[in-house]
């Protein structure tokens, strides 16, 4: 059957020829058939090469070193048997790397000659950011630029999107130091996130990938309230000096007593609750003659130091309020608060209640303007309880009264539908009467 052959009976019987597998005898076949394959680093790749009974197969990759083992992330298996008729090796490679690309050729003996093919492999980097860029702190006030660290073969190139529409004029630049966009003259309007775009393309593959990086201005400490104060306590009582900063990072807190800015005043010597933030107190306890006098409270961070001076002064302890109960309701008490006439009038009244079983720690407490009401409410009708309050002033609490105890009411019954009932006794009376004039 020469080459030449055009004629519509000789197509017919060369399809049929080839369709018979005759004509394929003597090549191999890669599955898929592609004789270049693009993948990135770290994809997959399955290629099998088949022929009709070959013999002695082999692959081999692009340092044309024969590849023979089962396992690892480059290996060989004997196809499976699809009936079809053909046979041969798969060339499997997992997690590609860029130094598996090159050419990877499978060869075997078809009919007693020595066949081949063979395939290209390119391998691309895919696009990959800095994680540790995600979070990034700019100094208030200063000319900062967001990194974006990014790499990829072919080299992507890098748009930004930020907490404003637009970034550009002269506020941003992010052809400044690229990929980095420049932040002129940071502020707190600036914090938030900002967009990274990645965009990579060339004639074999292209990808686009999005990296959020949020920006976070720190700044020095500032004083939230007057930069001077004043707290009041009493002999042998307890006085809480507060000091309350806010800054980016939070501020570290130190006190210190008198003049003297160089030791800190430190446990078991004094109590310092620094477990929120942007606050700390220091607690005095029994006080004495000598501690009354400046405390200052010093909030720093990197950026700067504030400093913020307490002046603890003697004041006059709280006297002893009068109390006792004008009502009771089933789930309210009403109490009657007053202070002794030698006694300079309180700010305020802490009450604290309890059942008769129940232990002081665990007593609910409300707190009492001067003026009043002073209404004790959602408590369980027809119950014992006890109550004691304390007065407070400006140098702090006083001392508690005596308990004392009180019911509350009863539940109070349902009464019954207006007019219902009399209407009931007239018709009996009516029966009643009718009865008796019979007999």
């Amino acid at each position: 059957m020469g080459v030449g052959c055009v004629s519509p009976v000789c197509l017919f019987l060369l399809g049929i020829w080839l369709n018979s597998g005759w004509g394929l005898a003597q090549e191999l076949q890669l599955e898929p058939s592609r004789t270049e394959h693009v993948k990135y680093a770290g994809n997959s790749l399955f290629v099998s090469c088949k022929g009709r009974n070959p013999i002695d197969m082999i692959w081999s990759g692009p340092d044309n070193v024969e590849i023979t083992q089962s396992q690892g992330s480059i290996r060989v298996e004997a196809s499976r048997d699809l009936g079809d008729g053909l046979s041969g090796v798969d060339l499997m490679l997992r997690g590609i790397k860029r130094k598996d690309r090159g050419r990877y050729t499978c060869r075997a003996t078809v009919d007693g000659l020595r066949r081949e093919t063979h395939f290209e492999l390119q391998v691309f980097k895919p696009i990959t950011f800095d994680q540790n860029q995600k979070r990034q702190f700019a100094p208030e006030g200063s000319d900062f630029v967001v990194k974006c660290d990014v790499t990829g073969d072919p080299p992507p190139t890098v748009n930004w999107r930020g907490v404003t529409q637009h970034l550009n004029g002269n506020k941003f630049d992010d052809k400044s130091e690229s990929p980095g966009l420049l932040i002129r003259n940071v502020t707190r309007a600036d914090e938030g996130t900002y967009r990274c775009k990645a965009t990579q393309t060339s004639k074999k593959v292209s990808d686009l990938q999005n990296f959020n990086i949020h920006l976070k201005v720190q700044y020095k400490p500032e004083w939230q309230g007057p930069a001077h104060s004043e707290v009041y306590g009493y002999l042998a009582g307890t006085a809480n000096l507060t000091c309350h900063a806010e800054a980016e990072p939070a501020p570290r807190f130190n006190w210190y007593r008198g003049d003297d800015l160089t030791m800190p005043l430190e446990p078991p010597d004094y109590q310092i609750d620094n477990t929120r933030d942007s606050m700390s107190v220091l607690k005095i306890t029994s006080l004495t003659e000598d501690i009354f006098g400046e405390f200052t409270c010093r909030a720093s961070n990197q950026h700067g130091s504030l400093d913020h001076t307490v002046t603890l002064r003697e004041g006059q302890k709280p006297a002893v309020p009068t109390v006792r109960v004008t009502s009771a309701g089933s789930t309210q008490l009403t109490l009657e608060i007053g202070t002794p006439p030698s006694e300079v009038s309180a700010d305020g009244y802490r009450a604290q209640y309890k059942t008769v079983d129940a232990p002081w720690p665990s007593a609910h407490s409300h707190q009492f303007k001067p003026g009043g009401p002073h209404v004790i409410t959602n408590l369980q009708p027809d119950t014992t309880y006890q109550i004691r309050v304390a007065s407070r002033n400006q140098a702090g609490y006083g001392d508690f009264t005596a308990s004392l105890e009180h019911r509350t009411a009863a539940p109070t019954s349902a009464k019954p539908t207006g007019g219902s009932q009399p209407l009931v006794l007239e018709l009996l009376s009516a029966l009643i009467m009718a009865a008796l004039l019979v007999l």
